[in-house]
Formats: structure tokens, C-alpha cells, sequence
């Protein structure tokens, strides 16, 4: 009786070893969640993560988990960011409030009123520095 307690041991403490080892080598592999939400920390997704943390320490009162973020690459270095209210009627249904998106200029909804429920970001990635954050107009 000894000698199979002995071997279930060693038969656990195999199991052990090989379960630690595979969760050692699958450490890295699957994409990580990023606190936006994407799955994937592309160079575009830290330059708008450093952009929305300048944006929250600026305008704090804005609690940009409720923001569809929409970046586009502009001129010179700009970046210009559109932030919606994801409630907002009319967003492409794949737009999800708390995640950000690189789009085309052409992408970004025109959006000529909304006071906060549209907030207006303009970052130069050259010196790494917010150059505005502002709510729309009102009606």
C-alpha cells in the first residue's frame, strides 16, 4: 500500500510539474486585454492610450469609459480625436463606448452641436503634447 501511495504521489507531482510547465509556455501567447478594451497593444493602441490618460488628467470630470474614441492621423503630426457619447444615435453598431479606433477622417461623424457629449482632442505625437481638449457647441 506504501509504494502506490509513494506512486500517486510522484504521479501528482508529475501532473503538477507538466501543469505548471504548460502555463509557463502559454504565458505571452493569447492577447492580453487592454484597459480601452482591444486585445491588442498595436503602436496606434499606446499612442491612444497615452492620449486618453493626458485627456483624463486634463478633464477629469469626463469619464471617458462612456466615449466611443475615434483617432485619426492628421497633418504635421496631429492627431485629431473625436470622442462620442456612445449613447449617441447613429454610430456604426461596432463602435463600443469605452474602446478606441483609428479611422479615416472620413469616418468620423460630423457631429455641428452636442456640448460634452462630443469632446474634441488635438494631441502632436512629434512632442508628445495635448494641444486642446473641448466640448462641443450647443444648439
Amino acid at each position: 500500500m506504501a509504494k502506490a501511495m509513494r506512486g500517486d504521489r510522484h504521479v501528482s507531482k508529475w501532473s503538477v510539474s507538466l501543469a505548471l510547465l504548460a502555463a509557463i509556455m502559454l504565458t505571452g501567447c493569447g492577447d492580453a486585454e487592454m484597459p480601452n478594451g482591444s486585445t491588442r497593444s498595436s503602436p496606434d493602441d499606446v499612442l491612444a492610450q497615452t492620449i486618453e490618460r493626458q485627456v483624463a488628467a486634463q478633464a477629469p470630470e469626463h469619464d471617458l469609459r462612456q466615449y466611443v474614441r475615434l483617432y485619426v492621423r492628421g497633418a504635421e503630426g496631429n492627431i485629431d480625436a473625436t470622442y462620442l457619447v456612445a449613447h449617441m444615435g447613429g454610430l456604426p453598431s461596432t463602435w463600443k463606448g469605452g474602446h478606441s479606433y483609428w479611422v479615416a477622417s472620413s469616418d468620423v461623424p460630423r457631429v455641428l452641436d452636442g456640448g460634452c457629449a462630443v469632446i474634441n482632442v488635438l494631441y502632436h505625437e512629434p512632442t508628445s503634447t495635448l494641444v486642446s481638449v473641448h466640448c462641443n457647441g450647443d444648439a
